[in-house]
C-alpha cells in the first residue's frame, strides 16, 4: 500500500517546531508509506455472506477508523478474520514501528495522544493524510483520509480536532446459499474535538470527545432485516510527561481511548457491539550525542478492552444464545473483563518499538517493530523510515 501525505503545519520530520517561514506562515511536509499490508482472507474484500460480513466488518472497521487494532476473534457463523490493517496516519510513526505515544509532538497528535501538543514549538499545525488501502490488489476505492490539528490558546491550554473517513470499498452481498443480493459501499467517519491543559512544565492532561458514524449498510437487502448506520459516542483521557532538558531525556504517556457507548445496526437495542477501546502506555528517551547528533528510542504498549467473543461451536442456536449473553454485558464491566476472559493478559498486549536518528534536525533515519501474539491478530512486522527537511518543506519515506 502506498500513502503519500501532506502534512500543513510549522512541524518537522522529528515532531518539533521547524524554523522555515515563521510563525504564522504555513509549512508543507509530504510523506509515502511504502508498508505492504497484512491480510487474512482477501477474497472477502469482494464476496462474502452477508451476516457474516456485517459481523466481520464490525469491529475490523471501526478498528481502523479509531486507530485501534481488533482482537482474533469468533462470531457466531464464522471465523472474523481480519481485513488488512490500514496503516497509520503519519509515515514518521509508520518507520518507527507503529510507535507515537510518547515521541515528540507533532499535527498528529490526535491520532495518538493529544496531551503532546502543549509541548509543541509551534503555536499551530495542521496534518492531512491519505492513505490508499490494498492498492497492490488493484481496489481503488478503500482509501482512509484524515485531517488533525491543534491550536495552543495560551502556555498552558491547547485545543484540537481531528476527522476520519474511512471507505471500504465495493461489497458484493450474498445469502447463506451464495445468491448475490445487493452490492454496498460502506464508509465509517468519526469526528473528535478535544481540549489539553498543562499540569505544570513538565506534564500534560487531555480529553476528547468523539462522535463516530459506521455506514456499513442501510436498508433491507434481501435478508428480511432492516439495516441501518451505527451511532457511537466515544471519549480518550491521556496524559503526557516531557522530562527532557534542551531536547534530551526522557518522555512518557499513557492513553485511554474510545471510552464509549456500544453500536447496533438494526433497531433491535440488544444487538449491539462493544466499540474498540483500548489502553496504551508508551515511553521514549533521547540521547543527544554531540548537539547535532540525536537518537530516540521509543515503546509502546497496547491492550484492547473488548473481552474475546465466545468461540464457534458449529451448533446455530448455542452459538447464537453465547453471543446474545456477551452483547448484553455492560461497557464498564466489559473494559474490566478484557483483564480475565480466559485467553491471558499477556496474549492480548500489542507492543510497538522504535528508533529514531536524527542529524542537525534536518536528517532522519527510522527503524521499528510490531508485535502482536498469533492468537490475537498474529501481525508481525518490521519497518524502516528516512526523512530529511527543507526550508519549506518535510519529506519522510516509510516502509
Amino acid at each position: 500500500t502506498q500513502a503519500f501525505v501532506f502534512l500543513i503545519g510549522d512541524v518537522d520530520a522529528a515532531g518539533k517546531a521547524g524554523d522555515a517561514v515563521d510563525d504564522h506562515d504555513l509549512a508543507v511536509r509530504a510523506e509515502v508509506d511504502l508498508r505492504p499490508p497484512q491480510f487474512a482472507q482477501i477474497e472477502r474484500m469482494e464476496k462474502c455472506d452477508f451476516h457474516t460480513c456485517i459481523a466481520q466488518r464490525l469491529q475490523e472497521s471501526l478498528a481502523d477508523i479509531l486507530g485501534t487494532h481488533p482482537i482474533e476473534q469468533q462470531t457466531h457463523f464464522d471465523a472474523a478474520n481480519r481485513l488488512p490493517d490500514q496503516g497509520v496516519p503519519d509515515a514518521r510513526a509508520g518507520g518507527m514501528g507503529d510507535v507515537a505515544i510518547a515521541t515528540s509532538p507533532d499535527a498528529n497528535a490526535s491520532f495518538w495522544n493529544i496531551s503532546k501538543v502543549n509541548f509543541a514549538k509551534k503555536r499551530s499545525a495542521i496534518a492531512v493524510n491519505y492513505t490508499p488501502w490494498l492498492k497492490d490488489l488493484g481496489l481503488n476505492d478503500v482509501y482512509l483520509a484524515t485531517v488533525a490539528g491543534y491550536h495552543q490558546l495560551d502556555e498552558v491550554q491547547a485545543v484540537t480536532g481531528s476527522l476520519r473517513f474511512f471507505s471500504l470499498g465495493n461489497i458484493q452481498l450474498t445469502d447463506y446459499s451464495g445468491n448475490l443480493l445487493n452490492s454496498v459501499k460502506p464508509s465509517e467517519f468519526a469526528i473528535d474535538a478535544g481540549y489539553t491543559r498543562m499540569l505544570n512544565s513538565k506534564m500534560s492532561v487531555g480529553v476528547v470527545l468523539r462522535y463516530i458514524n459506521s455506514r456499513l449498510v442501510v436498508g433491507d437487502v434481501g435478508t428480511g432485516v432492516l439495516y441501518k448506520a451505527g451511532n457511537a459516542v466515544a471519549a480518550d483521557v491521556s496524559v503526557y510527561h516531557d522530562g527532557t532538558d534542551e531536547g534530551e531525556g526522557l518522555r512518557w504517556g499513557v492513553v485511554l481511548s474510545n471510552l464509549g457507548s456500544k453500536i447496533g445496526y438494526t433497531n433491535d437495542a440488544k444487538n449491539k457491539d462493544f466499540i474498540p477501546a483500548n489502553f496504551g502506555a508508551g515511553v521514549s528517551y533521547t540521547k543527544d550525542v554531540d548537539g547535532s547528533n540525536k537518537i530516540t528510542f521509543a515503546l509502546d504498549m497496547n491492550k484492547l478492552l473488548v473481552p474475546a467473543a465466545p468461540t464457534a461451536t458449529g451448533v446455530y442456536s448455542l452459538d447464537s444464545a453465547n453471543l446474545s449473553e456477551y452483547r448484553t454485558g455492560g461497557v464498564v464491566a466489559s473494559w474490566l473483563k478484557s483483564f480475565s476472559d480466559g485467553t491471558g493478559v499477556a496474549k492480548s498486549m500489542q507492543f510497538s518499538a522504535g528508533v529514531e536518528y536524527a542529524y542537525n534536525e534536518q536528517f532522519f533515519v527510522r527503524a521499528g517493530y510490531f508485535y502482536e501474539n498469533r492468537n490475537r491478530g498474529n501481525r508481525k512486522y518490521a519497518t524502516v523510515g528516512a526523512g530529511f527537511k527543507l526550508d519549506f518543506m518535510d519529506i519522510n519515506l516509510s516502509y
